[in-house]
């Protein structure tokens, strides 16, 4: 548009120019008839008169001849006027021509401004409404910093300077001018351990590995202590892909930090004796179990078990029985060389891992310094006695592979030394595993007890520890086993599990509790929700989700009508790949429980990333809840986590009136467990509890 008009103006200048050099040449005419005129008459007059002198010698013909000469000069007269006159007019009327041209140009011109104006206009509104947003933008931005309690930083990585907001210095103690706004600032304050790793993971994100850099390290403030930071941002690249800018925040987590080292420690500490207790063993085997592998080399595992300890308990009571332990363990550390490693199993059963052993004598001679402090006289509530102990031993690789059949056989050991005598020690061998031969014998008539349809499904309910009525139940599979009667899961899941049948288990208690769930259904009972148990095998396998889908079609049940549950070993084995089952399941509209919560890693950090409803506290937190201060501790620290995370609790194996009221008051949502009732039989409990006739009586329990 603007163009057009530009051009539209020079042809009206170049109009205008051949305008005025014809109106310049117009005003001339006048002046040029009158001169012609005059001329023409100046000449006549006097040629002619003396051309008639000259020849016509008659004086009759003269005044004739001059009347001729007058009629002759009126005529070229007029004509030559005519003629001059004639190019006056058309000049006149080229002119007009020309000023008309420009007319119609201007007025086109004129239309074209007017857009133009009106398009300036809106382009002037627009930038107006452009610069209030932006105004807007840096005082939101601005108030965005002030008010956030993440430290902002913006490093400029060609101009290699660095913005630290208010905040960060003031996270870390700092006033505002005493911080240099340069790179290797951040640098000097990492912590020494933490270098390396904050490193390379900004390293890695800067060389384009990573779409966003995020890792927690630890900053040092102005007092010389450290704090725990969550450091995430994100890197600018240019057209060479080369990073120019990156900017990003750090977030203050030490109270999260220091209060995951307190959960770690409650749950990876034995609170009586301070000593790394089963869970921390379990951590500790999987990592030897690997590093030995790769180095081809040998490990020894102990099992060591207190010999008539309970008599201890049984007459002095129970705090004497744990000074006891502390002065064992105490004695036992003095006697260990510097790498071997100490766990209390649980009771009065401990375990040592000797590492990188040469042969089953060094284990032997270490062993025997163990068992030699036993033979001192040890003295409790001003009364001494002795006690022994007994003590099994197995070695990686020579007697297993695995962190279940190492222990197993190290305990099938210390119960040979046990029926042998006590006190003293034996290495595990063949002859001593009659489990091998029961495992086949077992695996056998597992197989068979599948093609026969001997499993059947029992229900448990779990009850609302608010109103005490069931609220829903779980479906745990039993063996109807045509000899030895009804078998629970405990005596045949592990070989299920070893042999690959648990995942036939799990798709037969699926279809069962589907009929079963239609069944009531036909009978108007009052149906709630059933949580299935997954096993990892099942939980992993591909077909997993299909078969389900098919599962579900074929019953034609809501997804709501079933939970399903998942142990906390079975989540972490593949975090993204659990996250992503797990978030297919829930956008179907199931539910999930996180099973046996304790008892694996219990960490915040992948507990925080799963999608899951519900956080079911496993039963060996709840048997010793009312006289045991750990266990006590992690309850209510996990009902309380769980709860700010939008999470049900529920408690397993509530046994006891004291248990159930301790956890009441903790705010804990649901319980199961034999206070309650034991799983039933489907008639049982449809009789019991489903019967839309009878109210549901489980409340009378704890009224």
């Amino acid at each position: 548009m603007e163009k057009d008009v530009h051009e539209q103006n020079g042809n009206i200048v170049s109009i205008l120019r051949e305008l005025l050099s014809a109106n310049a040449a117009i005003r001339k005419i006048p002046f040029k008839i009158s001169f012609s005129y005059l001329l023409l008459g100046v000449v006549w007059i006097f040629f002619s008169d003396n051309f008639i002198e000259a020849f016509v010698k008659d004086r009759a013909l003269i005044t004739p001849l001059q009347t001729y000469k007058g009629w002759i000069y009126v005529t070229v007269s007029a004509c030559l006027i005519y003629l001059l006159t004639n190019m006056y007019v058309k000049a006149l009327q080229k002119s007009g021509e020309k000023v008309r041209q420009i007319c119609v140009q201007l007025k086109e011109t004129e239309k074209n401004l007017a857009v133009t104006e009106d398009l300036l206009r809106t382009k002037s509104v627009e930038l107006d409404k452009t610069d209030q947003f932006r105004r807007l933008s840096e005082e939101r931005y601005k108030l965005a910093i002030e008010g956030s309690n993440d430290g902002l930083w913006d490093w400029d990585i060609a101009g290699d300077t660095m913005y630290y907001s208010d905040r960060w210095k003031d996270m870390l103690g700092y006033g505002i001018n005493e911080v240099e706004h340069h790179f290797d600032v951040w640098r000097t304050l990492l912590h020494p351990e933490d270098a390396g790793p904050t490193i390379q993971n900004l390293t890695d994100h800067l060389a384009g590995k990573t779409p966003y850099y995020q890792c927690e390290h630890r900053l040092k403030t102005r007092d010389g202590t450290y704090k725990w930071i969550l450091a995430r941002g994100k890197a600018k690249f240019n057209g060479e892909g080369k990073p120019v800018r990156m900017a990003g925040s750090h977030t203050d987590i030490t109270e999260r930090k220091n209060f995951e080292n307190r959960i770690h420690h409650l749950a990876f500490y034995d609170t009586i004796t301070n000593m790394p207790n089963r869970a921390f063993l379990q951590e500790t085997l999987t990592r030897e179990l690997a590093g030995n592998r790769d180095r081809n080399r040998k490990f020894a595992l102990m099992y060591l078990d207190l010999d008539n300890f309970k008599s201890v308990n049984d007459t002095l009571g129970h705090l004497c029985g744990d000074q006891l332990l502390r002065q064992i363990t105490a004695k036992i550390k003095e006697v260990l060389p510097d790498h071997l490693l100490f766990f209390r199993f649980g009771g009065d059963e401990f375990v040592i891992l000797f590492p990188d052993i040469r042969n089953r004598s060094e284990a032997g001679a270490i062993a025997e310094k163990i068992l030699q402090v036993f033979e001192q006289r040890w003295t409790l509530a001003g009364k001494q006695f002795y006690i022994t102990a007994s003590a099994g031993i197995t070695v990686f690789p020579d007697d297993g592979t695995d962190e279940e059949s190492l222990l197993r056989k190290a305990d099938t050991a210390m119960y040979r030394v046990k029926k042998s005598g006590k006190n003293t020690f034996k290495f595990y061998s063949w002859e001593m595993d009659d489990a091998f031969l029961h495992k086949v014998e077992m695996e056998n008539e597992l197989r068979y007890a599948l093609e026969k349809e001997q499993m059947v499904v029992y229900y448990q309910p779990i009850i609302d520890a608010v109103s005490g009525r069931m609220s829903s139940m779980e479906a745990l599979v039993r063996w109807n086993h045509p000899v030895k009667g009804l078998l629970a899961p405990y005596s045949f899941i592990d070989i299920a599990e070893e042999t690959g049948l648990v995942v036939k288990i799990d798709q037969l208690v699926l279809k069962n509790v589907c009929r079963q769930l239609n069944e009531w259904r036909k009978r108007d009972c009052t149906l709630l929700p059933v949580a299935v148990n997954l096993s990892a095998q099942q939980f992993e396998s591909a077909a997993f989700l299909d078969m389900l889908q098919e599962t579900m079609g074929e019953s034609a049940l809501p997804p709501g009508s079933l939970e399903f549950e998942i142990t906390e070993v079975t989540a972490i084995k593949d975090l993204e790949a659990t996250v992503r089952t797990l978030n297919q399941l829930k956008e179907k509209g199931f539910k999930i429980s996180l099973d046996d919560f304790g008892t694996g890693y219990s960490s915040l950090n992948y507990l925080r990333l799963l999608p899951i409803h519900t956080l079911k506290i496993d039963r060996s937190f709840i048997r010793d809840i009312t006289d045991n201060v750990e266990k006590r501790v992690i309850t209510e620290t996990v009902v309380s986590l769980a709860h700010k995370m939008n999470l049900t609790v529920v408690a397993e194996g509530v046994e006891t009136k004291e248990q159930f009221y301790f956890l009441r008051e903790r705010h804990c949502d649901k319980m199961q467990g034999f206070f309650f009732s034991k799983a039933l039989a489907p008639g049982a409990l449809e009789q019991r509890y489903l019967n839309v006739q009878i109210s549901p009586q489980i409340g009378e329990f704890i009224s």
